[in-house]
This record gives structure tokens, sequence and C-alpha cells, in this order.
């Protein structure tokens, strides 16, 4: 089944217990993708506001989603910070999820 969307490229993401869903944000020319972790939707921003768009790498920890991708630096991966926002479902949701 094939959703269309107005938040762009939809990929998915593997944790532990199954595929979770992910959109990139337009809005944002530098955003990074958002994630719908059991109902609720996330997103890592920028650490730093100088990084160029990078495609990031996701770490899951058990708890949180963590992204982190190459600089320009070259010195080390730099770790995104989790930001938690509120997104319509993009594909479907849970009716005894709503907020």
């Amino acid at each position: 089944m094939n959703h269309h969307h107005t938040y762009g490229l939809a990929s998915y993401i593997m944790i532990d217990d199954g595929l979770y869903p992910s959109a990139h944000n337009r809005r944002d020319t530098y955003a990074l993708p958002a994630f719908d972790i059991r109902g609720q939707w996330v997103y890592p921003s920028r650490y730093n506001d100088y990084m160029a768009p990078q495609l990031p790498v996701y770490m899951f920890d058990g708890e949180y989603l963590i992204a982190t991708g190459h600089g320009e630096e070259a010195a080390g991966l730099p770790v995104f910070e989790l930001r938690c926002m509120c997104m319509p479902q993009l594909a479907y949701g849970d009716p005894s999820s709503s907020q």
C-alpha cells in the first residue's frame, strides 16, 4: 500500500521489535528524518548548526533514537540530540494513541 503525504520521502528504520516509518520534513532544508516511535513522532535536530545536510546513521540504545553523521571535520561522528514534535500520522494511526 502506497500512501502519499506532504512531508517528503518515506523510509523505514529497523528497531528490535519491528519496522518504524520515517519521513523527511521538507520545511527545513537541513531536516533529518522524523520517526514514529510507538505512536510518537520524534526527530533528531542538528547538534552543529554549521553542518551541511548529511545522510544520518541511526542507533537505538533501547530507549532513545540517536542520530550520527559525518561532518566536514572528519574528526568524529557528531551526535544529534533527540527532540519530540507532534506531527500527523503520515500513513496510518492507532485511534487509541491520540494525544
